[in-house]
């Protein structure tokens, strides 16, 4: 899949961000936001030029990315209401340390010289 057409998919993350701030956080979002963000997945349509065979099962896994992403942009503004910011900021750096290190193990190779 080009890079281009992967960022495009992952450019939805604000329309699901805006979807989850309204089921979860019970966020009253106007008329007008939902506008723009509509167009801007329209742009992101556009980009992807659907049709044109982009869509399979390839192009879930930077859809699945955006979702991850807006899960993550509504889970810190749930503990924004009562952790630290600086709290917040340490383990979400923490996880992703951890993360990160676990998925290496399987994947990487030394350096070639």
């Amino acid at each position: 899949m080009p890079l281009a057409d992967c960022f495009a998919i992952a450019f939805t993350s604000p329309l699901l961000v805006t979807a989850l701030s309204v089921l979860i956080l019970g966020e009253n979002v106007s008329t007008h936001r939902w506008g723009v963000v509509i167009v801007g997945l329209l742009g992101v349509l556009l980009v992807m030029r659907p049709g044109m065979g982009i869509f399979n099962w390839v192009s879930t896994l930077p859809l699945i990315t955006a979702l991850f992403y807006a899960s993550f942009q509504i889970t810190t503004r749930i503990l924004g209401q009562s952790d630290n910011a600086l709290t917040t900021l340490f383990f979400s750096g923490a996880g992703g340390l951890i993360l990160s290190s676990i998925a290496i193990l399987f994947v990487w190779l030394p350096p070639l010289s």
